[in-house]
């Protein structure tokens, strides 16, 4: 089962962060200061997302850059062609799926959903919610029996 206290206060948690964000950009008293602390700690705050932005490893990248620049070279260009070979194939399989559910909608043939090679899942309209907790459940954390 969902545990909606616990959403419900994360959610509340994140309201109350985002709204002090903006009474305090807002405020003419306490902006710059707001600001510059922001800016010097790397931080940037939007609706549900933290951006933290750090130098913290640059000396590590320009160590391993001297020693050897062209592994490091391969290095970000493997993970570029690897980024762009994996989109490309997350927009194909999602093209399949696409196809595959309106042809599953469009027809009354109950064999055409085993083809599929993704199953959308929409808490509430093809998962029960009560199903949401054993869909999120992890398999290695550890329970008591008691």
């Amino acid at each position: 089962m969902i545990p909606v206290p616990l959403l419900v206060c994360v959610v509340g948690a994140w309201c109350a962060v985002y709204l002090l964000d903006t009474l305090l950009k807002s405020s003419v008293t306490h902006r710059i200061s707001y600001e510059s602390w922001l800016a010097s700690r790397g931080l940037m705050l939007s609706p549900f997302h933290v951006r933290w932005q750090t130098t913290m490893f640059n000396r590590l990248f320009a160590y391993c850059a001297r020693i050897n620049p062209h592994v490091l070279y391969l290095w970000f260009n493997s993970g570029l062609v690897f980024g762009i070979v994996a989109m490309l194939g997350s927009v194909v399989l999602l093209t399949k799926t696409l196809q595959q559910t309106l042809a599953q909608m469009t027809t009354d043939n109950p064999r055409m959903g085993s083809q599929q090679a993704l199953q959308v899942v929409v808490p509430g309209v093809n998962l029960p919610t009560s199903q949401l907790g054993i869909l999120l459940h992890r398999p290695d954390a550890q329970r008591s029996n008691t």
